[in-house]
């Protein structure tokens, strides 16, 4: 049996080759044009930032350490787009120098967020804005968020009050929507049927203010899988994608467009994949289980998962060749071992299971180990590989 000092510590394998694979998959289903921009809430790893830096054509950011990493890691003159209620605690000196290197978007969330926006104006920042707008979308939301009933986004009545109070100038710089259709619709297909309902809302505000708006930010949009093991994905078919989205916009009477699609989750998930190490098991209980050396405070995903469902992580191992005996289907526990710390499942075979023995779960490559910069539950970081195959 090994010592405690000879078991392997957590950590996260990222291959940067299937990062590419990614940026080019979702290049050939988005209309031509599109601008794709990477999402550092997923993940904000600097390694990760620098290689997105290549491949995509900006950044969503939602806090002043973010737009910190943006400013030391991105040398390129990309499109930031500013998002969430942190932005706002970013200094104007920042916003200054991040808008004289790159192009600026600023989603206005909230009437005390267009407060905001002004002020950015005011101090003659290079800026424009999009309004975030809350609709009922088709399709079922495994998460409401971006609703009438979050805070993240604004009604087609609320955006009408802000308009007919608002100075000219401000109404200006306004030059599109960001319309929140994220990666918890089931099928990468739901996506045009979902933005068909967002600009059935736009046709709700002011058709004056419509009429010169040029810019739709249609979120992440492009659903992934979590914690499955990779020869189980199920590939989602995104069959003429582009053509359904732009027969959308060509139908919806909308002035001319450019289409800016922000995701992180759909491009970094499945290069990541956690190791962890086990230390302890009961194979003979009547609820059988295992106990490993990372735990829920440490994947901060999970949490989000916890509002749906239990947790449903598949975990596996490199069993030795050769060996045939009866497994087990047992639930994988954090270091705690308690109901909340619960990972999700595994099958093994307890004759070739021990202290030490090295797990695997696929598709961890946003929102675990580095997710803690934005205020997820993510305590002690779990060490990062960047693999650059």
């Amino acid at each position: 049996m090994p010592s405690v000092n000879s078991i392997t510590g957590a950590y996260i394998e990222y291959k940067t080759e299937k990062l590419n694979d990614n940026v080019n998959y979702l290049r050939t289903v988005l209309p031509y044009n599109s601008q794709l921009l990477y999402s550092l809430k997923a993940n904000n790893n600097p390694e990760i930032i620098k290689f997105f830096c290549d491949t995509v054509d900006g950044f969503d950011i939602a806090s002043k350490e973010e737009l910190a990493l943006i400013s030391s890691y991105v040398g390129k003159k990309r499109t930031l787009c500013l998002t969430g209620n942190e932005k706002i605690s970013i200094p104007m000196s920042a916003l200054l120098d991040a808008a004289s290197k790159h192009n600026l978007i600023y989603s206005i969330e909230s009437p005390n967020d267009f407060l905001f926006f002004c002020k950015i104006i005011e101090h003659d920042i290079d800026v424009q804005g999009l309004f975030r707008l809350s609709y009922f979308p088709s399709v079922r939301y495994g998460i409401f968020n971006g609703l009438p009933d979050s805070p993240f986004g604004m009604t087609a009545e609320t955006i009408n009050t802000l308009l007919s109070r608002a100075h000219p100038g401000a109404k200006q710089r306004v030059v599109g929507f960001h319309l929140y259709i994220g990666s918890q619709i089931s099928d990468m297909n739901q996506l045009s049927e979902t933005l068909r309902c967002a600009i059935e809302e736009i046709k709700r505000v002011d058709p004056e203010f419509v009429a010169q708006i040029n810019m739709l930010n249609v979120g992440g949009g492009f659903p992934a899988p979590y914690g499955q093991k990779m020869n189980q994905q199920v590939i989602t078919s995104a069959f003429k994608l582009s053509e359904e989205l732009e027969k959308v916009i060509n139908e919806s009477n909308l002035p001319p467009v450019s289409l800016i699609f922000e995701s992180g989750r759909a491009l970094t998930g499945n290069a990541g994949r956690l190791s962890c190490s086990v230390l302890d098991y009961n194979f003979n209980s009547a609820s059988p289980y295992i106990v490993i050396n990372c735990g829920i405070a440490q994947i901060a995903g999970l949490y989000m998962l916890r509002r749906i469902k239990e947790p449903d992580l598949e975990f596996y191992y490199d069993a030795p060749k050769g060996i045939h005996t009866a497994t087990v289907r047992c639930r994988v526990y954090g270091p705690s071992c308690t109901a909340l710390d619960m990972l999700g499942y595994a099958t093994l075979s307890p004759d070739t299971i021990s202290i030490g023995t090295l797990l695997h779960c696929d598709n961890l490559g946003a929102y675990c180990s580095n997710a803690s910069l934005n205020g997820f539950h993510g305590k002690t970081k779990i060490r990062e590989i960047i693999n650059l195959e």
